[in-house]
């Protein structure tokens, strides 16, 4: 061996190891990346606030949601909405109605009813997908009046099998759903 080969395996040996120094640390592979998710707007905290104090607040709610649509002519597919405001007010009808459903009493389902009339009448680009959610707010209302958790899809034993006591019956687990303008009809 020559001492060219030798000192070239040296200088090889020193810049590698400089090398990997620079190098951040390998990334764990089990680590899923962060996902970003913008914060939650500040109407929803305060509609939030509001309607544990007094659910019926929730309803007027539905009727700026019915004034926004009747204002728009067109479809968001067909005219996109560039405007945050819009995009809100659409976003914040979904979230409206997912809180009825999760706050609602029965006494408040002739107003979505009366509701869903309006918008039945109107026949418009949304009204195909807020009939379907108003009537899934209707459907999660009566669930959590007749039987509690029990319509969501457990039994008060803890093993979810049919037939037991306190079980019902065809009990249909019932998700929320949030509902996007921008997703088509429905």
């Amino acid at each position: 061996m020559s001492i060219f080969t030798l000192f070239g395996g040296a200088v090889f040996l020193l810049s590698a190891s400089m090398t990997a120094a620079d190098l951040p640390p390998p990334k764990d592979p089990l680590v899923m990346p962060a996902i970003a998710l913008r914060q939650t707007p500040e109407l929803w905290v305060r509609i939030h606030r509001e309607s544990e104090k007094d659910p019926t607040i929730l309803l007027r709610y539905l009727e700026q949601h019915i004034e926004f649509v009747q204002s728009r002519k067109r479809a968001p597919s067909l005219e996109p909405m560039s405007d945050p405001q819009d995009i809100l007010r659409v976003e914040t009808h979904a979230y409206v109605l997912n809180r009825l459903g999760d706050v609602g009493t029965p006494d408040l389902i002739p107003a979505i009813e009366q509701f869903m009339e309006r918008r039945k009448a109107m026949n418009d680009w949304a009204t195909k997908a807020d009939l379907a959610v108003a009537q899934l707010t209707i459907e999660r209302i009566q669930a959590r009046a007749e039987d509690g958790r029990n319509r969501y899809g457990t039994s008060r034993s803890g093993s979810g099998a049919k037939g037991e006591a306190g079980d019902v019956e065809g009990a249909v687990a019932v998700q929320p759903v949030f509902h996007s303008a921008f997703s088509g009809a429905i």
